[in-house]
């Protein structure tokens, strides 16, 4: 939909994944802004990376008022 969006990419191992909603979450009200809908997460072509282990690289956004 239309509208204002936070993004975030994010490249780490999968345990690290879990704390990118707090990050974003904290990094919005930082700007003055508000969640408004839901977190979605889209794998960012993954298996190009390979020889990289166990890391993912996914791009997080949400929109934001």
């Amino acid at each position: 939909p239309a509208g204002r969006y936070a993004v975030y990419l994010h490249q780490g191992e999968a345990d690290s994944h879990a704390k990118v909603p707090g990050v974003m979450r904290d990094a919005i009200r930082e700007q003055g802004l508000a969640l408004d809908g839901d977190l979605y997460i889209v794998d960012m072509l993954t298996y190009i990376l390979v020889g990289l282990g166990d890391e993912y690289l996914l791009k997080y956004y949400v929109k934001v008022v």
